[in-house]
């Protein structure tokens, strides 16, 4: 007579029912996840979430005809960047191949992406700005081809180009790499290269070179010339310790820009110069600035790693001057701060003849910092009120994404007609406070 096997205990069948269960609810949900999205109802799913999705300053998306394997390869058949006007940039004919393996790593990797039309209609319609963030997942795209073209609208020339490239945006503050090269279709010979690269442990590195023999759309995306000759030729890279810079843009017989300087263990030198009025985008500032900036920095090597930096800034309507030391090592000032003065002769379009200073001390890093000083205005003038001094002891910091201003201003010799000069009288003052929040907001105190 054989002996009868033992029972298995009730619980641990339970705790193996319960593992296969578990198996299974994953496998079968893993594979409605993987496979699920190749169905047209899912994709049309994915369109819609995407649609409407915000492009920071420069609109919303706006995405159709989506097919293929988004876990894997697919392809869309327009992508268009709406702003308050309507569409300005469109992409014809999307097709992207990437590793959702990646996903695991908080990376997105892709190998391949392609568009057959690249167009640019006209200028954004920005909207107002707001603190950047950090990305949370590193993006990789290996090789980028595409066919751009740029319209009058945007570029006062037409122009089409082949393009090509990579991009490698790091987690965080990782930092960027961007490789492109732009190759016309309509003139032979014109082409830019332009590679950035940048991060907080690493040497930065700006590269550009473009040339248009007779003109044409590169420079006219620039607000420049677009019948004169174009050149671009600017290479740049540095470490904390040790860079050089090399710039010059020229338009035919004008050089909106010129840069150049190097540094070293022991200090350096950089300085050069901007056209406002070469380009139609810096015309505006032109008639505020005057016509030419110019800028001279200057630094001696200090206690390591501070440097004795020296910043001085101009043009024809105004002036900027900035003295002290800098810890290079954590992007921040040193103790006493930075002494910085701003003048100008112009500055409010409302009262051309009334000249502005501001000085104080300003310290912090390049995220979080404060400015506090006081500013001098003299022949403030609104209608028929003028006051001979208007002195404002004010206050500007920037901490976690919040910008606040506070300012105290106290006036005298206020004289005029009217019921304004009535209400104001000789000595007037007044307060204000405002902030702008992280998320963009304005909050106004007076």
């Amino acid at each position: 007579m054989t002996e009868a096997s033992p029972k298995r205990p009730l619980g641990s069948r339970r705790w193996v029912r319960a593992v296969v269960t578990a198996i299974a609810v994953l496998v079968i949900g893993g594979l409605a996840i993987r496979y699920g999205a190749m169905l047209s109802p899912i994709r049309s799913g994915v369109e819609q979430v995407i649609t409407g999705q915000k492009v920071g300053r420069f609109g919303h998306l706006s995405v159709r005809g989506l097919t293929g394997d988004v876990w894997h390869q697919f392809r869309v058949r327009k992508i268009a960047l709406v702003d308050e006007r309507g569409p300005w940039l469109e992409v014809d004919d999307l097709a992207v191949a990437w590793k959702p393996s990646g996903l695991f790593r908080a990376r997105i990797e892709v190998s391949a992406l392609s568009a057959g039309h690249v167009q640019i209609l006209r200028r954004p319609v920005l909207t107002a700005p707001k603190p950047s963030r950090s990305s949370p997942v590193a993006l990789t795209i290996d090789g980028l081809v595409a066919r751009l073209e740029m319209a009058p609208e945007f570029s006062i020339r037409r122009g089409v180009y082949d393009v090509t490239g990579g991009l490698v945006v790091r987690r965080g503050e990782g930092g960027q790499t961007i490789n492109l090269q732009a190759k016309s279709l309509l003139h032979t010979g014109d082409h830019l290269t332009f590679l950035f690269d940048a991060g907080p442990r690493r040497p930065m590195a700006v590269q550009i070179d473009g040339i248009e023999a007779e003109g044409g759309a590169l420079a006219g995306a620039l607000g420049l010339a677009a019948d004169q000759a174009f050149v671009v030729k600017i290479d740049a890279y540095g470490k904390t310790r040790s860079g050089r810079l090399q710039a010059r843009l020229a338009s035919g017989q004008t050089v909106p820009l010129t840069a150049q300087g190097s540094w070293a263990d022991t200090g350096g030198r950089v300085y050069g110069q901007v056209s406002l009025m070469a380009s139609s985008l810096t015309r505006p500032l032109a008639e505020r600035l005057g016509p030419q900036v110019t800028f001279d920095l200057s630094g001696v090597a200090g206690k390591s790693p501070v440097y004795d930096l020296v910043l001085r800034a101009g043009s024809k309507e105004a002036s900027l001057t900035a003295t002290g030391q800098v810890d290079l090592s954590k992007r921040q000032t040193g103790p006493k701060g930075i002494a910085l003065t701003l003048a100008s002769s112009s500055l409010f379009a409302t009262s051309p003849g009334s000249p502005l200073t501001l000085t104080g001390i300003l310290r912090g890093g390049m995220s979080d910092w404060l400015w506090v000083g006081t500013g001098d205005v003299r022949r403030l003038g609104v209608k028929a009120y003028e006051v001979a001094q208007l002195a404002v002891p004010f206050s500007i910091s920037r901490t976690k994404g919040i910008l606040v201003v506070a300012a105290r201003a106290s006036a005298r010799g206020g004289h005029g007609e009217g019921v304004l000069a009535g209400l104001l009288g000789g000595q007037p003052t007044g307060t204000f406070e405002g902030s702008r929040l992280a998320d963009g907001r304005l909050v106004i105190k007076a």
